[in-house]
């Protein structure tokens, strides 16, 4: 009956929405907006997550682990991914997805805005374990950090207030690893919208953490020794294009520039 209650409602506001052609456009966007959160909680209401997941295993069991014997074969006796990727947790930015990565190809880190720390053996192990891991005993030979567009964690980097007042427990606190990125925009684009704000610090904070990578000793030693490489990548899922670049490493490692850039897109 619930169900029924929304979906009447749901039908109730687009008749009006396409008959009252003289609403103003404030009331229509309203209107349009109750009818997408109508929508939402009636969705929500049929959603199963059990039935969800196991639809979604038997599906990858069949069309995938039963059709792929050798490589789940080979994968279960060890790993030796060519690629750590960095990516944002994102729902809508899935890596495995957008680069068709298969399994055993990527050791994966997801985090709030795809930010890499710095080098801090107390604040960020976590991280620093799994870049520690990647590169000495998996032997990646790339690692790439990629950022993407509408970004909700740039965003509230973005909005941070400069007098150092935080409004949530953790995220504001994380975001922070990429203040230079922030930074570096306002000051060159502070009279952009804000917008467009966002866009060049989901480019910007991507080098940051480029450059938060080189201070991991077993980072620049890999660098060194020319069996790492380090790239930046930029997924823009409202065009549908892939930016990557590479870092170049001068003789300090604490300078880097963003050079060879490629651009991917449907059209390319």
């Amino acid at each position: 009956m619930a169900n029924d209650s929304y979906e009447e409602a749901i039908a109730a506001l687009q008749q009006l929405l396409s008959e009252k052609a003289e609403l103003g456009s404030v009331a229509a966007a309203k209107i349009d907006r109750i009818t997408g959160e109508l929508q939402s909680i009636a969705e929500r209401k049929n959603f199963d997550p059990v039935e969800r997941l196991k639809n979604g295993f038997i599906n990858f069991k069949r069309e995938k682990f039963e059709k792929n014997p050798n490589l789940f074969n080979k994968l279960s006796k060890g790993q030796s991914p060519k690629f750590m990727v960095f990516a944002c947790s994102d729902s809508r930015v899935c890596p495995s997805h957008m680069l068709d990565l298969q399994p055993g190809e990527a050791f994966m880190v997801r985090n709030i805005a795809n930010m890499v720390p710095a080098y801090d053996k107390i604040r960020y192990s976590g991280a620093g374990a799994a870049i520690e891991y990647a590169v000495l005993h998996l032997k990646v030979q790339e690692i790439v950090v990629i950022g993407h567009s509408c970004c909700g964690g740039i965003k509230g980097l973005m909005s941070t207030p400069d007098d150092g007042t935080t409004a949530s427990e953790f995220i504001e606190d994380w975001v922070k690893i990429c203040l230079a990125a922030k930074t570096k925009v306002k000051a060159e684009s502070g009279d952009s919208k804000f917008g467009d704000q966002c866009t060049k610090c989901e480019k910007a904070a991507v080098n940051v953490s480029l450059g938060n990578l080189l201070t991991y000793p077993f980072v620049r030693e890999g660098l060194v020794k020319n069996t790492l490489a380090l790239k930046g990548g930029y997924y823009d899922f409202v065009k549908g294009s892939f930016e990557l670049w590479s870092l170049d490493v001068g003789l300090s490692p604490s300078l880097y520039v963003s050079s060879e850039n490629l651009y991917f897109s449907e059209s390319a």
